[in-house]
């Protein structure tokens, strides 16, 4: 029998030689970011003087509006929601359908004839990627189906360039696909440094489900191959379908359909995780609560009920609140727009991509399920190996003391 400590010690060293892995693998890892908290970097994290979260920040503010009833489109549920319906249906889920995920390329099919390579990869994109990304996320969640969504001229933030609205019928969530070089986008020519992608969601139904989200990938950085641009990409609609602190707030009981958090929201004076103040919409303590470091540092945890306990599976430790969200200061996210990488490493939804950072986890799954806009399809999940198992003391400790490993 392994002792504890000895335990205890073998999962640190486990972490560094993840990390020394990690470094020694330029080409086939690096920190992602995209949402309103995330853009895939091939160069190290960006900071929030990043002109891009300001356009994703402006696009979460202006455009992904469910703080204000009545702010929101209407889309059209058949009769009527569930919800609407009685306002509480039962666990039977005979409602759910798996999630249809159309993506709109009419501005990919505008960015050809720049060169034979870009040619290729849109065709790559349109022909593989796409499809394999909605097929993963397909069978992952449900949803009740939509029978119509309006997709307005000026959604997100015009990046879509429409000359009129666009109404789409039996889809669950648009999300448009661009490949500009721009700046504002993380777009910048030449090798060396930028994004590989990014992502945000920019339009929500009347139950704060996003609707319409919009990606931008990059064709002129050096992603290897079809499956890591499936990775890179169903990372980024996981951002689009909720995945991040900001949209913690906008979660519903799964069975009524009743805020988690109570409305009207209310502005109040949030410290957020990189120590600045500002004002935020209060996210209910039962959802999202913060927390602080034996050092010090400021961190928050998504603390739902579905995901609690998914969590303290995947650790073998009760004494676990919920999901820890990183405390890197990424992004605009008050409250982090990733799992932690400290406890997630092996994650699709955390802040780095590799080899070993692609598993679309239970604890993603619970994440989303706990909007109560999905029912998540357990298994279809992968196991996220890092940690698996370890016990309280793993994920309660620091593994590096002053250097030495305790």
């Amino acid at each position: 029998m392994i002792s504890h400590s000895i335990q205890r010690y073998m999962f640190c060293l486990a972490s560094i030689q993840f990390l020394v892995l990690l470094s020694l693998s330029s080409a086939a890892a690096y920190p992602l970011h995209p949402t309103a908290s995330h853009i895939a970097s091939q160069t190290g994290r960006r900071t929030i003087d990043d002109p891009r979260i300001h356009l994703i920040e402006k696009v979460r503010r202006n455009s992904f509006r469910p703080y204000e009833e009545g702010v929101s489109p209407q889309v059209r549920y058949g009769d009527a929601h569930p919800w609407d319906q009685t306002q509480r249906r039962s666990l039977s889920t005979t409602t759910h359908q798996p999630i249809r995920i159309h993506f709109y390329t009419k501005a990919l099919e505008g960015a050809r004839g720049k060169s034979d390579e870009k040619d290729m990869r849109i065709d790559l994109l349109k022909s593989e990627v796409l499809p394999n990304i909605a097929n993963l996320w397909s069978q992952a969640l449900s949803v009740v189906p939509a029978k119509g969504i309006r997709v307005p001229r000026d959604a997100c933030a015009n990046l879509l360039d429409l000359d009129d609205d666009l109404f789409f019928e039996d889809v669950d969530l648009i999300i448009a696909v661009d490949s500009a070089v721009n700046e504002n986008l993380g777009c910048v020519t030449g090798a060396g440094g930028g994004t590989v992608a990014i992502a945000f969601p920019c339009q929500a139904d009347q139950y704060d489900r996003p609707t319409v989200g919009f990606i931008n990938f990059c064709l002129d950085k050096p992603i290897q191959d079809a499956g890591e641009m499936v990775a890179i990409g169903s990372h980024e609609v996981g951002h689009v379908l909720g995945i991040a602190g900001d949209f913690v707030k906008f979660f519903r009981d799964f069975d009524t359909g009743k805020p988690r958090t109570e409305r009207p929201f209310q502005l109040v004076e949030t410290t957020c995780v990189d120590g600045s103040v500002r004002e935020e919409a209060g996210t209910s303590p039962e959802s999202l609560s913060l927390g602080i470091t034996s050092s010090g540092a400021r961190y928050y945890e998504v603390t739902t009920p579905r995901l609690a306990t998914v969590v303290r599976n995947q650790f073998n430790c009760t004494r676990l609140k919920g999901a820890r969200l990183e405390n890197q200061p990424t992004s605009s996210s008050c409250f982090g727009g990733h799992l932690d990488e400290r406890y997630y490493f092996t994650e699709l939804m955390g802040p780095i991509f590799g080899r070993f950072a692609n598993a679309l986890s239970p604890v993603t799954l619970a994440f989303l399920e706990d909007s109560g806009w999905y029912l998540a399809n357990y298994s279809s999940a992968t196991p996220s190996v890092f940690g698996y198992g370890a016990g309280c003391e793993f994920v309660l400790n620091v593994c590096i003391n002053e250097g030495e490993i305790p």
